[in-house]
């Protein structure tokens, strides 16, 4: 069963240990049936990817998604309600 249509549309950001970890998320947020518009900046000299989304989402629905993903311990740990450009991608520990 979809989604209600959409009313509130977030923007959130966070930062991966590659680009693999997104792409799961991502199929896992469409999956569930949730509006996504993403943006990944690759511009970083490591594996690790910047990430920003707009979603029909919530926080706690990203973060509960992201449980089900394998080592998305980082992306958990950077995950805030903020565009990309507010975000300082520290980690919060421990992984909420």
């Amino acid at each position: 069963m979809g989604k209600p249509a959409v009313k509130n549309k977030r923007t959130l950001s966070f930062r991966a240990e590659c680009e693999h970890d997104v792409r799961l998320l991502f199929e896992a947020i469409l999956a569930e049936g949730f509006m996504l518009k993403r943006s990944i900046d690759r511009s970083q000299m490591f594996p690790d990817v910047r990430v920003e989304i707009t979603t029909s989402a919530n926080l706690e629905e990203i973060m509960a998604i992201m449980r089900t993903i394998p080592d998305s311990h980082v992306m958990m740990q950077t995950l805030r309600a903020v565009p990309l450009n507010e975000n300082s991608l520290e980690r919060e520990f421990p992984v909420f």
